[in-house]
Order: structure tokens, then sequence, then C-alpha cells
């Protein structure tokens, strides 16, 4: 936790912490910029967060199964290199404000150091995420209502899936598995990494 700004820091945890969010998006937007909020934040021009609670793993689930598309999606987004909490947070809410994604998307939010020279410690810490994204998609994909599982990857967020559907695959969950769709957006992945973990 950053309890400078709220949210969250870039210091690794040692457990998973589940949120829930509620935005304000601005009506008259004329392009993706995120317009952050001011220590007074105008709705009508500003993103703004004007609900957060914190919720244990259960509830976190049971909120996500409860805006379930009506199809049985849900999405997931996961970040890239060089991202803040805040960021992160911001851009999943305009992704979903702009695309017009019924329910609610979540965001997977890994430890980036949001720092252009941070691109080693970004590798490691989207490597330490694996399995808690993994306990995140296999939480989702046990519920009988979700029949989909959209996991969107951008930048390093890209590598940080692959590598934990590869993960999956190696502890044979297909029923997860077969439950995926991956989506990887400017992926950061070395080509010959990327082939082996399609190998697997």
């Amino acid at each position: 936790p950053d309890t400078a700004r709220g949210g969250f820091g870039s210091a690794w945890a040692d457990n998973l912490t589940y949120e829930q969010y509620a935005f304000s998006v601005p009506p008259n937007r004329k392009d993706t910029a995120i317009t952050y909020p001011t220590s007074r934040p105008d709705p009508e021009r500003q993103f703004a967060v004007f609900q957060r609670k914190q919720l244990p793993k259960d509830a976190f689930v049971e909120e996500a199964l409860a805006s379930t598309q009506s199809d049985g999606t849900v999405g997931i987004f996961v970040h890239g290199y060089n991202y803040s909490y805040q960021e992160a947070l911001f851009r999943t809410a305009q992704i979903a404000a702009d695309a017009n994604i019924p329910g609610s998307p979540i965001l997977f939010s890994w430890p980036s150091a949001a720092a252009v020279a941070g691109y080693v410690a970004d590798r490691d810490a989207a490597l330490s995420s694996r399995s808690d994204l993994d306990s995140l998609v296999t939480s989702l994909s046990a519920s009988g209502k979700v029949k989909r599982i959209i996991l969107f990857g951008h930048s390093m967020g890209g590598f940080l899936v692959m590598e934990t559907v590869r993960q999956l695959k190696l502890q044979h969950r297909d029923d997860v598995i077969d439950k995926l769709a991956v989506i990887l957006a400017a992926p950061d992945i070395d080509i010959d990494v990327f082939r082996s973990q399609l190998k697997d």
C-alpha cells in the first residue's frame, strides 16, 4: 500500500489485495486521453474515483461474477512496463468506457517500478506475479456462469499473461485454458521466448 498517495506503490507485497472502485468518466471526451483529477475533481472534465472499498477474495469473486456480461464474459486488463497503479486503474476505466464494455472490467496490477529505468525490475515483478494471476483466473473460471475470460495484456503485461497461460498448461488446467481468450497489445516478448511459450 502507498500510504502517501493512496492505492499501491511499486514495493512487492506478500499477498494479493482485492478492491472495488466506482468511477466517474467525463461524458464528452474526444479521444482516449485521460484527464486525471485535481484536488477538486470536475466530473465533466476529469476521470475521478468516487467510491473505493477493499474486499476479501471471496467477496471480490462474487462481485466479479455478479457483473459478468450476459454471454458469460469477464475481462481482465494486465498493464505493462512503466505503469503506476494509479495509471493502470484509470486506463482500465478509460478502456471500459471507450469500448462500451458491459459489466465491470478487472485490473490485475503487478508491482511495476513505474520508471523508464525500471525495466529489469519490472520483468522480475511480472514473473513473480504469475501465480497470483493464475489464482485469479482459476477462481473466476470455477463458476459455471463464466464462459469466457478475456485476458488483455499490454506490453510487459502480455509477457505476464503468456507466462500465466503457460503455467496453467503445465499444471494441466485445460478446464481453465478452454475459457481463455488472450489478447496481446504491443507485447513485450522476445520472439524466441514467445515460440517457446506457444510450444509449451
